[in-house]
């Protein structure tokens, strides 16, 4: 019990802190370049190590079979509340019904309870694609910024959110499973937050082209991410493996920044001219 408390408290410590500095880089960076730091891993990345580090690294491993499923649901939820803002114009309203439509169908894999890997991924794949299609086509993103600044209640509020999603994520698996743990380690905490802290300080349609950059950068290194933990935890341990799954990350985060940074792509095939 000891052990599990002190682990709670330093998921909830660490959780936070890593959480609320990406969204304070976010807020001072443009639309595209806070939104691809926004979308590396985190909260997965630490509550998988907190899960391996509170039970065992085969616990963290288990976490990972459905893991990819329920995380495409944050892609649903991102590509809801862009629409929904857009087309009604009042942020909680989109925040709102897009938490709920995550929490339904979220509920409803639950419930299922499917437990294939390869039709996790597959899945998950499909339906990024989708999202991301739906995005392409429907989306545009600004990218200047405006000089305000949030206040020391909404950095204390990002870091709560932050270390809440973590220690959940350990509680949770310690008492119904790393399947049922790795739900909170999915949910969007960042990005709720974000787009909060947002909507508040640069507007509603800087939020919603904040979505568009989340979704791209976290499909293509989260999923990654947790997909080499399944395989270098069980080889490495859960620090290295953590460090191994980040680096495997990388290459998927260049390819991100590409995607989300057509000038990058110019300077690129120039300098390899």
């Amino acid at each position: 019990m000891n052990a599990l408390l002190l682990h709670l408290f330093l998921g909830f410590l660490v959780g936070g802190s890593w959480i609320a500095i990406i969204a304070w880089f976010g807020e001072r960076s443009g639309s595209r370049l806070g939104g691809f730091v926004a979308g590396l891993p985190s909260t997965v990345a630490l509550g998988l190590l907190f899960i391996g580090w509170n039970q065992s690294s085969a616990i963290a491993v288990k976490a990972t079979t459905t893991f990819p499923l329920y995380y495409s649901f944050a892609g649903v939820f991102l590509l809801s509340f862009a629409a929904i803002a857009g087309k009604w114009h009042s942020f909680w309203r989109a925040l709102t019904i897009s938490i709920l439509i995550w929490l339904a169908i979220t509920s409803l894999v639950a419930v299922v309870n499917v437990q294939s890997f390869e039709f996790c991924l597959a899945a998950c794949i499909l339906i990024s694609l989708v999202v991301y299609s739906l995005f392409a086509k429907k989306l545009v993103s600004p990218s200047r910024v405006t000089e305000k600044r949030s206040s020391w209640f909404e950095f204390v509020l990002r870091f709560l959110i932050g270390g809440g999603i973590v220690s959940l994520a350990v509680l949770t698996s310690q008492l119904a499973g790393p399947e049922i743990g790795v739900i909170p380690t999915s949910f969007p905490a960042i990005s709720c937050s974000s787009l909060y802290i947002l909507n508040r300080t640069h507007g509603l349609e800087f939020s919603r082209a904040f979505t568009m950059p989340i979704m791209v950068t976290a499909m293509l290194t989260v999923v990654p991410f947790s997909v080499a933990v399944r395989f270098l935890y069980p080889i490495a341990g859960i620090w290295l493996g953590t460090l191994g799954s980040y680096l495997v990350a990388i290459p998927f985060a260049i390819i991100a920044f590409l995607i989300l940074h057509p000038e990058a792509r110019i300077l690129t095939k120039v300098a390899w001219r």
